[in-house]
């Protein structure tokens, strides 16, 4: 939805929305507020306005009582920027979380690795967590760059099995990888669910067009069910994405969330095609078609040959006669 915003002398901008009609929650209230904040300035460091942190979390965290948990917020940054996590507020006039603020008591928050870490010990039902999430230039840095706001439902369930029978998720890729691919190649992958019970569903959490297919029964095991997964990045996607994956058994148990960074490559995005050449991506490499009057791999050879760029390049000796 289009959102006309009102010019600012200082190039930052404040937007959000706010409403009510939570569902009835053990701590906070009915009301609720998302804020977020960005900084429009061209930046002296990359001469553009700066890339937000981008995060992905299930948006349905369920935890047995009496367990402990460390939840795991996976976030990346274009910019290579300093990253943390805060609780939001409602102080100062800005408010980030209306009455959802501080909905589940007793959490700890490590800001640095955005990790939420809870002792499952209250009653059973739904709560709420709202942090807002910053990049900054460095670690030293008090004024962050953008301000996101990232709020998800906690459940909380009683159930008589040790804290250790959740299902665990099997995959040939361990758990934070980067993994990298190229635009128009189509990435895939297998995800596994295994449980003492049976797996019931395998939840992801995705880049925009991945597809999944229906659970399907892993071989003569009945504990244990898979789903295949493919993606083929366009070029509006070149850049990296988060993709995460749970699995649940048949009692609603959860598995841990378990995230890998997918970077789509784009050869091209470096200009290394010179003198008017046009660039074309190709697996693990590129290809110039250069203009009349020139040639070579990246179109540098042609009637004239500037110095620097011949030594930089290594082809001093190279030239072309017409």
């Amino acid at each position: 939805m289009p959102v006309t915003l009102n010019s600012s002398t200082d190039n930052i901008y404040r937007f959000g929305y706010e409403g009510s009609n939570w569902v009835s929650l053990i701590q906070g209230g009915n009301s609720w507020s998302l804020m977020a904040t960005a900084n429009l300035t061209v930046r002296s460091d990359t001469g553009l306005i700066n890339s937000p942190p981008t995060f992905s979390m299930q948006p349905v965290v369920r935890l047995k009582q009496s367990c402990s948990y460390s939840i795991k917020i996976p976030v990346i940054d274009e910019d290579g920027d300093f990253v943390k996590c805060r609780w939001a507020t409602n102080l100062s006039g800005v408010n980030e979380c209306g009455q959802a603020c501080q909905g589940l008591s007793s959490s700890i928050l490590d800001e640095e690795n955005c990790t939420v870490s809870y002792n499952a010990m209250g009653a059973p039902g739904w709560y709420v967590v709202a942090v807002q999430i910053e990049d900054f230039a460095t670690r030293q840095y008090t004024n962050p760059f953008s301000s996101l706001p990232l709020q998800f439902m906690v459940y909380i369930y009683a159930f008589n099995t040790s804290c250790d029978s959740k299902p665990v998720i099997e995959t040939d890729v361990a758990d934070g990888t980067v993994i990298q691919t190229y635009m128009n190649i189509t990435y895939q992958q297998t995800i596994i669910g295994i449980s003492l019970r049976s797996i019931a569903e395998i939840n992801t959490v995705s880049p925009l067009g991945m597809t999944k297919s229906n659970l399907l029964q892993y071989g003569a095991f009945n504990n244990k069910s898979y789903i295949n997964v493919t993606w083929t990045p366009t070029e509006s996607q070149i850049g990296s994405h988060i993709f995460c994956y749970t699995a649940f058994d048949n009692n609603r148990e959860a598995s841990d969330q378990e995230c890998v960074k997918l970077v789509v490559l784009n050869d091209c995005s470096s200009n290394p095609c010179v003198n008017g050449g046009s660039c074309n991506d190709k697996i693990n490499g590129y290809k110039c078609t250069c203009v009349a009057g020139f040639s070579g791999t990246r179109c540098e050879i042609g009637k004239q040959i500037d110095l620097a760029f011949a030594i930089r390049y290594g082809i001093l000796s190279i030239f072309e006669s017409y």
